[in-house]
């Protein structure tokens, strides 16, 4: 199956007050990541944080596995993203950390990871943006396990 996270999306997220604030703090976590990204796998392009969607992988079958698609205006409610634990696993789990901080009761995450697992990117995200970011594993409203 994977290492995969997981996230539940009750409707769209404000487009006026939340998302452009969730895209900022998204931003400053990508322009410092780890690892080489691109908007999809093996891609020669940037990262896409755009009016309606974020998307990025790592640069390379090293870096990355599937793409990480997180859209303010889900199609559907209920979305994953198999990282294989590959070295971009941490940012995405930074990425979802952030959306459920300033989105606390559009959505939800599970992961195959313990909340534990999750507590050094975290810390790493809270460094990045200059505040206390909640882990998602441990927000009420958390996707069962």
């Amino acid at each position: 199956m994977g290492y995969t996270h997981y996230w539940m999306q009750h409707g769209d997220i404000d487009q006026e007050l939340v998302w452009p604030t969730i895209c900022q703090d998204v931003r400053k976590i990508l322009l410092v990541s780890p690892v080489p990204l691109a908007k999809t796998l093996n891609a020669n392009s940037l990262p896409l944080i755009d009016d309606n969607e974020i998307v990025f992988n790592g640069k390379s079958d090293k870096e990355g596995a599937e793409d990480f698609v997180f859209q303010r205006t889900p199609k559907i409610n209920f979305t994953f993203c198999k990282t294989m634990y590959q070295p971009y696993d941490p940012v995405v789990c930074a990425v979802l950390s952030v959306i459920v901080f300033h989105a606390p009761l559009t959505v939800a995450v599970q992961s195959d990871g313990t909340a534990e697992a999750w507590q050094p990117v975290i810390e790493w995200a809270s460094e990045v943006l200059g505040v206390a970011i909640r882990n998602p594993m441990l927000t009420p409203g958390a996707i069962p396990p």
